[in-house]
């Protein structure tokens, strides 16, 4: 198993991610596999519906919430990575032909992990940890 989490500095968040009222996006645990110590398999970026329970193979635990009307403020690292990735992803937008494609598909909820699953190693190994785990025996 591997996630976000920063062992080393304690107290540091570790990943961001969006709540809407209707959905739950997060792009980043496409990156995990990039920075993993053990060949992973490529994860969706998630934009799960609220309405359905979250599979047990994706955790969430809640540090801090932000008044989505207040200011936001970040370290200055954080923010310079944010203006580049922002005017990354505007120069492509520029100069896009047609649509952009996406790296990765889209967790939406548990029908797409289903179809995913036919096609998708990642996929296969939730639907497969959903059948032999039971919730309550997870941290939170």
């Amino acid at each position: 198993m591997q996630g976000y989490g920063n062992a080393e500095a304690v107290g540091e968040v570790s990943h961001y991610w969006v709540e809407t009222p209707g959905l739950h996006l997060d792009l980043g645990p496409h990156l995990l596999p990039r920075a993993c110590r053990f060949p992973a398999a490529e994860i969706p970026f998630l934009a799960w519906r609220k309405s359905h329970p979250l599979p047990a193979a994706l955790r969430y635990r809640t540090r801090d919430r932000y008044d989505p009307y207040g200011p936001m403020t970040f370290p200055d690292d954080i923010a310079r990575r944010m203006e580049l990735f922002l005017a990354d992803v505007a120069a492509r937008w520029e100069a896009r032909q047609g649509s952009l494609p996406s790296p990765t598909w889209f967790l939406m909820d548990a029908q797409s992990l289903r179809q995913a699953a036919t096609r998708d190693m990642w996929a296969r190994g939730v639907v497969h940890f959903e059948r032999r785990s039971g919730s309550q025996t997870l941290p939170f």
